[in-house]
This record gives C-alpha cells, sequence and structure tokens, in this order.
C-alpha cells in the first residue's frame, strides 16, 4: 500500500512539474511576441514585453499595416497610448497608402483621431485612391468626423504654410 501510495503521490508530482514547465513555455512563447503581433491578439503583457525589449513598434506586416494601425482600428485607447509613448510613426503608410488617422476615421473613433493628430499625424495625407481621412469619416456616414477632420486639414495646412513662410524669411 505504502509503494503504490508512493507511486500515485510521484507521478501526481511528476504531472505537475509538466503543467508547470508546459505553463512557462506558453508564457515565454507570449512574452517573445513582436509587436504586431501582440496588438493583433490584444496581449498588453506581451506588447510591454515588446515594447521594453526594443522591438519595432513601426513594424509593417505584408500589407504595411502597423501595430497603431490596427489599435486605430479597434479603438483601444490603452494600446494606443503605450504605442504613442515608444514613438509609433503616425504617418506610415500601408501599401494601400492608409494610415492610422484613416483607419480610425473609417471605424468611427473620435478619441483615436484626437490621441493621433495631437502625435502630429497628417489629416492631408492622401491614400493611393485619393482619399484623405475626411473623406474616409465621410464615406463610412461619421459625419461628426468628417466636419472635425476637414477643419484640422484646413488647420494643418495653414500651420505648414506658415512654418514655410517663416522659414523663407
Amino acid at each position: 500500500m505504502k509503494t503504490t501510495n508512493s507511486i500515485t503521490y510521484g507521478l501526481g508530482c511528476l504531472f505537475t512539474v509538466i503543467l508547470l514547465a508546459t505553463a512557462i513555455q506558453e508564457t515565454a512563447a507570449q512574452m517573445k511576441l513582436d509587436v504586431y503581433k501582440s496588438v493583433q491578439q490584444n496581449n498588453y503583457t506581451a506588447l510591454s514585453n515588446a515594447l521594453l525589449s526594443g522591438e519595432d513598434v513601426n513594424k509593417q506586416s505584408n500589407v504595411g499595416n502597423t501595430a497603431l494601425m490596427l489599435a486605430a482600428k479597434v479603438g483601444d485607447s490603452q494600446i494606443i497610448d503605450a504605442l504613442l509613448s515608444y514613438k509609433a510613426d503616425v504617418n506610415i503608410r500601408n501599401n494601400a497608402g492608409a494610415t492610422a488617422l484613416m483607419i480610425a476615421a473609417k471605424y468611427g473613433h473620435p478619441h483615436v483621431i484626437d490621441k493621433l493628430l495631437a502625435h502630429g499625424a497628417d489629416p492631408t495625407i492622401k491614400n493611393n485612391s485619393g482619399s484623405t481621412a475626411a473623406h474616409f469619416a465621410r464615406g463610412y456616414k461619421h459625419q461628426e468626423l468628417h466636419d472635425y477632420l476637414v477643419k484640422a486639414e484646413k488647420k494643418f495646412s495653414l500651420n505648414k504654410a506658415n512654418k514655410n513662410k517663416a522659414s523663407i524669411e
């Protein structure tokens, strides 16, 4: 009886060790996700680890999307704040020429648009079809965002003209 209990206990311990080792391997795999995949999987821990380890915050997928573009699509403020704090480029364009600002406009996320504009997003950039973020907002029936982005375009253009004028003088 003692031998059977010892064997059962030993097997139970072995099984526990195997489970723990598997969990540690899975955790290590999650921690090795790059920035893009971390955002894609909505994994805040992996994103934090990837950013802290110096992974490229502007890495693009095979279609040119960045982690910031993915976050702009879903409107996740926490992820956007993290990416922006690590200097995500707000004006990178994907293969279709779209920016994170255009994607946020398409999906109707005003809080994302505000953050992107505050970090230097250029509302006058056009995608490969000639559309700006304002066009995306209008096309996807976000009229208030369209109006807001048209004003942002005018303000951005005016500021750019003033900077150019000042540099000439």
